[in-house]
């Protein structure tokens, strides 16, 4: 397919395409999506969600006059939405799109064939506890763990809840008060440790009070915020999943680096009481493959493939089945 067609490549262009293939051919669907590095994880989802070989994802980065164009603005550009269709999609994160009802793509997500994450952002579910544990396992090249990670992400998810709410608002009313930067500087300082409950919730006690009169003046649209992430079955329990998904992953890969770093060096010291110093390099290069702790563990993150196990999934599965074309 020539890229230079990209700018006006529509769903009905993609089907025609079938009539000048052999006759079983799979059904194609170009799928648009934000960046080369969400192409692997639409790839999963996708192929995961839909079993059936009649269908081929082409999944790409738009072109525009042979450039490449990254960005959900553009794809769910207004001037753009007509070229959507069951045979091309636009697959993109949600990030409040879906919560909020005056976010600029609000509406535009619910088409049929605009494929969201529903998640904030692929880091959420890249963020799984499952993931995690097998990231520490990685990391460490051990099974030990010191860290209860269901456990620390869900008391994570229920202390932040409160202050997500403000954060939230703060974003419906557009008024930067308090904007996804300072909300991620708050998580960012919620470090572990073995009395990291108390620590946490006295630092967040601490913010939300601040924000008391704020919330005094803005009643009501702190209320209906509530209200959106009730009818989205967003609780205390799930909204790690809903935070900013860049906010996320900085968290818990500082968290999990410093937990990592007392399993490494408690097998480094083992080794060493055997006289191994041998096996001591070996394990240093085999641990860190030439990379800092924080770039080893953020890439053994981004490479996990296990999505599924993210509860949202099956919400996304259930809108690709239904975008499918039906006329096969």
């Amino acid at each position: 397919m020539s890229t230079k067609l990209n700018d006006t490549i529509t769903s009905s262009y993609i089907e025609h395409l079938k009539f000048f293939k052999p006759e079983n051919s799979p059904i194609e669907i170009l799928v648009y999506v934000e960046d080369d590095i969400d192409i692997s994880f639409w790839d999963s989802i996708l192929n995961n969600a839909c079993h059936d070989n009649r269908y081929f994802f082409n999944i790409q980065v738009i072109k525009s006059h042979d450039k490449s164009v990254f960005g959900k603005s553009y794809l769910l550009s207004q001037e753009r939405l007509h070229i959507y269709g069951p045979y091309l999609w636009a697959c993109v994160d949600s990030d409040y799109d879906n919560i909020l009802d005056n976010g600029s793509f609000h509406n535009t997500m619910n088409n049929p064939y605009i494929i969201g994450t529903i998640a904030y952002s692929i880091e959420n579910y890249k963020c799984h506890p499952q993931n995690i544990k097998q990231c520490i396992k990685t990391f460490t090249l051990s099974t030990c763990n010191r860290l209860d990670v269901d456990g620390f992400i869900n008391f994570f998810s229920c202390a932040i809840y409160e202050l997500f709410t403000i954060h939230l608002t703060s974003e419906y009313l557009k008024d930067g008060i308090y904007g996804i930067g300072p909300f991620s500087n708050d998580i960012n300082k919620l470090t572990y440790s073995n009395v990291y409950t108390t620590k946490w919730l006295k630092i967040l006690k601490d913010r939300v009070s601040n924000f008391k009169s704020y919330i005094n003046e803005h009643h009501n649209e702190h209320k209906k915020v509530l209200g959106l992430l009730n009818n989205n079955s967003i609780n205390k329990d799930n909204v790690y999943l809903f935070i900013q998904g860049h906010a996320l992953m900085s968290f818990l890969v500082k968290n999990i680096v410093f937990v990592c770093k007392k399993l490494i060096s408690s097998r480094i010291s083992d080794l060493k009481k055997n006289n191994s110093e041998g096996d001591v390099k070996k394990y240093i290069k085999q641990v860190y493959r030439n990379q800092t702790d924080h770039e080893r563990v953020r890439q053994i993150i981004d490479d996990t493939n296990n999505l599924e196990i993210c509860y949202v999934y099956e919400q996304v599965k259930q809108k690709i089945l239904k975008a499918l074309p039906q006329d096969i």
